[in-house]
């Protein structure tokens, strides 16, 4: 009888992965004449600073270049 261990990979968290490991810009709010940084995923939406590479919440790197 084989079992199926709970920690294995799946082709779909592989790719999710991969996916996080290509840089995306953040999203850029102005609120009251200052500038503050949200994650681009829609279901993350984490507050980012810029000494942050990856997001703290979903692990997405982000692309600082031109933000």
């Amino acid at each position: 009888m084989s079992m199926i261990r709970t920690n294995e990979l799946t082709e779909k968290r592989i790719v999710e992965a991969l996916t996080k490991q290509e840089p995306m810009r953040p999203v850029v709010h102005e609120l009251g004449g200052g500038v503050y940084f949200t994650c681009h995923w829609v279901s993350c939406g984490e507050t980012l600073y810029r000494w942050m590479n990856y997001c703290p919440m979903c692990g997405n790197r982000i692309d600082w270049n031109d933000s």
